[in-house]
């Protein structure tokens, strides 16, 4: 009788592990995905909140933010550069000391980083390749390139009078996109690395400011601004020959980045005289917009932000 009654104690022990496990299994899935294979990207960003600049990371949704500098000073112009797994930043000490800076994703400086002094630098995402802009006088500055660890084999890419600058890099860095105002307006250039040859992007009768490629390389987001002087985000397609409107708000969308996963693009916006971090989600394989959030909390300045996503994450991707 013991026993009859030990195993029906047994079966009723083992019926009710069995709930709580499938009740673990259906809370452990969202959607019928499970949290182990969901792409995991962050944001970083750049905030007065502290007093002086320094760069933030947060989750894309604004639901953990974290400081990641602290140093005296300021620190803006964050960039993750994949193939180091790295945060390259501007940082200005308070005498007035400017340094191209290098730092782990768990804050850590890298010691081993060239030591750059170099205005609107941008690092390719292999970590080969730097591009950075020289200023000529007041009105010319020119962009160059070299090997990220032999700044003496420097290229010059632009040799015109005017503005040259806010060069990006294509995801296989193969081109690099930059503005330039030699025909008396902002415009889009593209220099190719191999024939080492500019041409001319965009004409038109608005001032390009801001870009970003998506990661497959086919389409370039930038920035135009309009005669009311806001700037909305258009659609570079390299492939149709085509550009296309992406928004068109009563505020202006600046500083773009695009997603690595390429269905989201991040932005700085100003509402309400309020400076703040933007994430704009697109339809499945379409540049239709779903939807529109805000990250940050509108109580300091937010600004210029750069999506993180680790060597797992854009395996993931890549699958």
């Amino acid at each position: 009788m013991m026993i009859k009654t030990f195993n029906i104690l047994l079966i009723f022990l083992v019926f009710l592990f069995s709930l709580g496990g499938c009740k673990k299994h259906k809370e452990a899935r969202v959607n019928g995905t499970d949290p182990a294979e969901l792409i995991v990207e962050d944001l970083v960003y750049i905030s007065d909140k502290s007093g002086s600049f320094d760069i933030y990371r947060n989750t894309l949704h604004g639901q953990k933010e974290s400081r990641i500098t602290s140093a005296t000073g300021w620190e803006w112009f964050p960039q993750y550069v994949p193939a180091k797994n790295i945060v390259v930043y501007n940082s200005m000490d308070t005498t007035g000391v400017f340094r191209t800076m290098a730092m782990s994703l768990k804050g850590d400086t890298i010691v081993n980083f060239p030591k750059l002094s170099l205005p609107e630098i941008r690092i390719s995402d292999e970590g080969r390749w730097i591009a950075y802009v020289r200023q000529k006088n007041k009105d010319t500055s020119n962009i160059l390139i070299a090997p990220l660890y032999r700044l003496g084999d420097s290229l010059q890419v632009t040799h015109d009078e005017g503005y040259n600058g806010r060069p990006v890099w294509s995801p296989d860095s193969k081109n690099l996109a930059f503005i330039s105002d030699r025909t008396g307006t902002n415009e889009v250039y593209l220099f190719d690395m191999q024939t080492k040859q500019v041409r001319r992007v965009t004409k038109n009768n608005k001032r390009e400011k801001y870009m970003s490629w998506r990661p497959d390389g086919k389409l370039l987001g930038v920035t135009m601004e309009n005669e009311r002087g806001i700037n909305d985000i258009y659609v570079i397609d390299f492939k149709n020959q085509r550009t296309e409107r992406l928004t068109d708000t009563p505020y202006s969308e600046e500083e773009i980045r695009w997603s690595d996963s390429g269905d989201k693009i991040a932005y700085h916006s100003k509402i309400d005289d309020r400076d703040d971090i933007y994430v704009l989600k697109l339809k499945s394989d379409t540049l239709a917009i779903d939807s529109i959030w805000k990250v940050t909390d509108s109580k300091a300045y937010y600004g210029e932000p750069e999506w993180i996503c680790t060597d797992s994450c854009r395996s993931r991707l890549n699958k």
